[in-house]
Formats: C-alpha cells, sequence, structure tokens
C-alpha cells in the first residue's frame, strides 16, 4: 500500500489527499492508518470524495479505484463542493468561475503528479 498523495490549495488553505486508480482494499488501509476514521467505507464502490480530519484538521480524499478520467473529474466535483461548503462559500452564478479554476487547478496538479509517476 503506497502513501495517498497530498495536494495543498493556498488559495483555500485546503488539504487533498488523492488515492487515484487505487483498490478499495488498500484505500480502507489508508484511510484506516492516516485519517481519524469512524464511517464505514467498506461498502464504497468506483470512486467516492470524502471529508475526513488529519491531525485536527479537515481534509477532502479523492479516492477512484480505476485510473479513470471521467471517474476523477466526476469526484473532483464533489471535492469542490465539500471545499466550497466548509469555507462557507455557496455555489452560485458569482461563484461559479472559481468553482470552475479550483476544479481545473486540482485536476491539473493530478494530470501533472501523474506524469511524474507520482499518483
Amino acid at each position: 500500500m503506497k502513501k495517498p498523495w497530498h495536494i495543498y490549495d493556498k488559495t483555500y488553505m485546503q488539504n487533498y489527499y488523492i488515492s487515484y486508480g487505487v483498490s478499495k482494499e488498500d484505500f480502507v488501509k489508508q484511510v484506516k492508518k492516516y485519517a481519524d476514521y469512524s464511517e464505514n467505507i467498506d461498502d464504497l464502490k468506483g470512486g467516492k470524495a470524502l471529508v475526513y480530519t488529519i491531525k485536527k484538521n479537515n481534509v477532502v480524499w479523492i479516492w477512484t479505484e480505476k485510473k479513470d478520467l471521467s471517474c476523477l473529474v466526476h469526484e473532483l466535483s464533489h471535492a469542490v463542493w465539500y471545499c466550497f461548503d466548509m469555507h462557507g462559500i455557496k455555489h452560485t452564478d458569482d461563484t461559479d468561475e472559481n468553482y470552475a479554476y479550483l476544479l481545473a487547478m486540482l485536476l491539473r496538479d493530478i494530470l501533472k503528479g501523474k506524469k511524474k509517476g507520482d499518483t
């Protein structure tokens, strides 16, 4: 089991863990090892964006079982919504560009990491 990949967004001061193309069994092990784990995640299928507490900080954790770009983008959309919600930002016409920018930044960073072999 390898360690989840970490992204820190300076704009919203938000931490993200990425488990991209990680088996469900290894993802469950990662969560139990690195997060304050309290919910049942054994019945997950395919992918999920979740919020966990790690060292007293809320972390948005994105998991996909396969390296499937459409599944990753789907989960990143949830992750951005969680970030906005935790920071009291409503997704409206006025904040839509911020939402799209954060989604694109996360995807860009993940794809850069994929090229380097980090994810």
